[in-house]
């Protein structure tokens, strides 16, 4: 797997990490990246080692609680904030893994240019209330073009 944390983006001062943005605006609530109105993706989201556009600006939502994870007293950590999409073709570049083994069809999702991953999650079975497929990104995963 590679590492999520490769730093080439950092010289484009445009493209921030989600805990930069947390950082820099300590007086936000829930999430510095959220549009309020919309309730959705504040900024477009990059792939953090390319730059290459994943989602464009407002395409992703911020949902307020996914049920598909479990926490356990082994594991001490909280679940990953993850965007949600529920269409795959607003997605500007993605890739999909080929299916995870010992899952029924689980994929992982990258960035379709240079395949850092994984930056998000697909599982074919899990989809909304409306019966459309969940696309998950998880927001510490990706960069944030912010101008």
């Amino acid at each position: 797997m590679s590492d999520i944390t490769t730093q080439p983006s950092q010289q484009d001062p445009s493209l921030k990490s989600y805990k930069t943005l947390l950082a820099e605006n300590t007086q936000l609530a829930s999430s510095p990246l959220q549009d309020p109105s919309r309730k959705t993706n504040e900024y477009a989201i990059h792939c953090p080692r390319c730059k290459s556009k994943v989602v464009g600006k407002g395409v992703a939502c911020w949902p307020p609680a996914l049920p598909i994870f479990v926490t356990d007293s082994s594991h001490s950590s909280t679940p990953p904030h993850l965007w949600l999409i529920t269409d795959m073709m607003a997605f500007d570049n993605v890739g999909f893994s080929r299916p995870a083994p010992g899952t029924s069809d689980l994929r992982y999702l990258s960035c379709a240019d240079c395949e850092l991953g994984p930056i998000g999650v697909h599982d074919p079975d899990m989809k909304d209330k409306d019966g459309k497929k969940l696309f998950l990104l998880a927001v510490d995963r990706v960069r944030y073009r912010v101008v």
